[in-house]
């Protein structure tokens, strides 16, 4: 059994596989209610992995392998999740995979049609991370604030594809980027998850590193 978790973007949503088999998820994806799942800063991360394999009617013991939403997105959600993943592999001694949030969004955003999307997470502050993905793929990234998003929109005017956020943004953003949609995404589905754990690659327990947040510090160093 694999155990995934989302939080990057503030809410949490949690999945348990059997191969590419949803076994159980909170929120149950089943409901068609919409909801993102409960705020990271409102519920503990053990008290839902614990309520999940009682839905699953499982024991931790079962769990053999972990993956855990790295992000960029909101600082103490993303570092929860990633520090609850490793400290659990560590303890069990489980293999874990780090999923980067913009893949996770623009995979979520190619079930729904759009092959081509530029991924906004909010960052502190007045700003933003980006990144440009095509295919799945990593074309480009950056940090941009408020007051510079001009300058973006310039650069980014023949997008033709999706904005994908994990909140509302000015509706003019869009069309000063040429993108053809607006999707409110928060995390990836368990449908979209299944196919992608089958092809990241593993940190084996006992290795160095585990899986780090890509809080600003480290975003900023991949830019460089």
């Amino acid at each position: 059994m694999k155990l995934v978790l989302q939080t990057s973007s503030g809410f949490a949503q949690l999945a348990l596989f059997d191969g590419v088999a949803l076994c159980a998820c909170l929120p149950d994806s089943t409901s068609g209610s919409g909801h993102t799942g409960p705020r990271v800063q409102d519920r503990d991360l053990a008290s839902l992995t614990r309520e999940l394999l009682d839905q699953a009617g499982i024991g931790i013991e079962q769990v053999s392998s972990l993956a855990v939403d790295i992000g960029p997105g909101r600082l103490a959600a993303t570092r929860m999740a990633v520090a609850f993943v490793n400290a659990l592999g560590f303890a069990r001694r489980l293999p874990i995979q780090a999923l980067p949030a913009f893949s996770l969004l623009s995979a979520e955003a190619a079930t729904r049609g759009h092959k081509r999307a530029l991924v906004f997470r909010k960052a502190s502050g007045r700003r933003y991370y980006w990144g440009v993905m095509e295919a799945e793929t990593l074309h480009q990234q950056g940090l941009v604030s408020a007051k510079d998003l001009p300058q973006l929109t310039a650069r980014r005017a023949r997008l033709d594809g999706a904005l994908v956020s994990d909140q509302p943004l000015d509706p003019t953003l869009a069309q000063a980027l040429g993108a053809r949609t607006s999707l409110l995404i928060t995390h990836a589905s368990p449908a979209t998850l299944a196919p992608l754990l089958a092809t990241w690659p593993l940190w084996k327990a006992g290795a160095t590193p585990y899986p780090v947040p890509l809080t600003e510090t480290a975003f900023n160093a991949q830019l460089e």
